[in-house]
């Protein structure tokens, strides 16, 4: 889902769908505004799962080690330096 904020309500797409407009309420929450570094990490998450599948590690390693770049909690950042640590095992 995709959305545009500055309207009320939000204006809400499926990307998957031709860019159909989502209507119905949603639950308050559901839907918000990402912050650039959210964006970013789900880009990241998405090339890291690509190279892999392409069985790619060097470059999945490096989209991997540029998530560690952005802000995360720490949970966070513990999973990904523990997938970063298994790729470069992978490698090895």
């Amino acid at each position: 889902m995709v959305g545009h904020f500055d309207t009320d309500p939000p204006l809400l797409l499926d990307p998957f769908a031709g860019g159909r407009p989502i209507d119905g309420d949603l639950a308050p929450g559901l839907a918000r505004r990402w912050r650039a570094h959210e964006i970013a990490m789900r880009m990241l998450n998405n090339l890291v799962a690509a190279y892999d599948r392409r069985g790619d590690l060097s470059c999945a390693m490096r989209a991997a080690g540029m998530r560690l770049m952005l802000p995360a909690e720490r949970s966070l950042r513990d999973t990904l330096q523990t997938e970063l640590r298994a790729l470069e095992a992978r490698l090895n």
